[in-house]
């Protein structure tokens, strides 16, 4: 796959996103209540499941 792509997500209109299954298994799963968080680095958004860190 190009650039890594392994999945896709629509935003809805309240701007949510479902995370596809190959995501989820790309985390080593996820439950209700955990956080995913998102980093910015060199232009590009990554994410990673993880605990509340408060944010800079």
């Amino acid at each position: 796959m190009k650039d890594g792509l392994i999945a896709q997500s629509k935003i809805t209109s309240k701007k949510h996103i479902s995370l596809p299954k190959k995501v989820q298994e790309a985390l080593g799963g996820v439950e209700e209540g955990q956080y995913i968080l998102f980093y910015l680095e060199n232009g590009k958004i990554w994410i990673k499941k993880g605990a509340l860190k408060p944010i800079e």
